[in-house]
C-alpha cells in the first residue's frame, strides 16, 4: 500500500515544534486532519482548513463545505472526498501547503509531503518530532510563549515546551475526541 511521509511544522514558535509521520495515500483530507490532530496531541475541538496555491494568499481551499466562510476562494474541494493521492497526482515531491486549526488561536502549520513508499501498515505511523505542542485553546502564539516563560495565570502545573514523547502518540482518537458538527 502506498504511503506518504509527512512533516508538519507549527509557525511562529521557538523552539520549533514539528512532527514527522507516515500516512496512507488513500486517506481523505478529513482522515488526514484526524491524523494531524493525533500527531500534534490536540483534541479535534475546533474548525480547520487546508490552503494551497500560488501567491501569498493561498486561496485554494480543502475543508468541510461552508459556503459563507469560503465564498472568496479561488477553488474549493471537500475534505471528505479528496484523497492525498488525488491531491498529489503526478506532481513532484515535496509538496507544501498550509493547515489552519482553531480560527481564534490561529495555529498555522506548514505541511510538507516529502516522499512516498510502499508499506504493509494500514494507518499512520509516527516517525519523529520535537518539542511539546501548545495545549488546546491556550490562546495563540503569544499566550503560548507566556506559558513557556511561566507567566500564564490560567495554566495549573509546570509546562516544559521541550518535552516530546513519541511513544505517547496514538493515531486512534480517544473516545469523544472527534469533533461533531451540529
Amino acid at each position: 500500500m502506498k504511503h506518504f511521509t509527512v512533516k508538519v511544522t507549527l509557525y511562529k514558535i521557538t523552539p520549533v515544534i514539528w512532527r514527522s509521520f507516515s500516512v496512507p495515500a488513500h486517506y481523505t483530507f478529513a482522515q488526514f486532519h484526524t491524523a494531524l490532530q493525533c500527531a500534534m496531541g490536540w483534541e479535534h475541538k475546533y474548525d480547520h482548513e487546508f490552503r494551497f496555491g500560488k501567491g501569498k494568499y493561498l486561496r485554494d481551499i480543502i475543508a468541510t463545505p461552508d459556503d459563507e466562510r469560503f465564498k472568496g476562494a479561488d477553488s474549493f474541494q471537500d475534505e471528505s472526498i479528496l484523497t492525498l493521492a488525488a491531491f498529489i497526482g503526478r506532481g513532484k515531491l515535496p509538496r507544501r501547503f498550509l493547515y489552519l486549526y482553531d480560527y481564534a488561536d490561529e495555529w498555522i502549520h506548514e505541511i510538507a509531503i516529502e516522499n512516498h513508499f510502499e508499506s504493509e501498515e494500514t494507518g499512520p505511523k509516527m516517525i519523529d518530532g520535537a518539542n511539546a505542542c501548545p495545549p488546546e485553546a491556550c490562546g495563540g502564539t503569544l499566550e503560548y510563549l507566556e506559558l513557556c516563560d511561566g507567566m500564564c495565570g490560567w495554566y495549573r502545573g509546570i509546562w516544559d515546551p521541550t518535552i516530546f514523547d513519541m511513544s505517547a502518540i496514538s493515531f486512534t482518537p480517544k473516545r469523544g475526541q472527534v469533533k461533531r458538527k451540529g
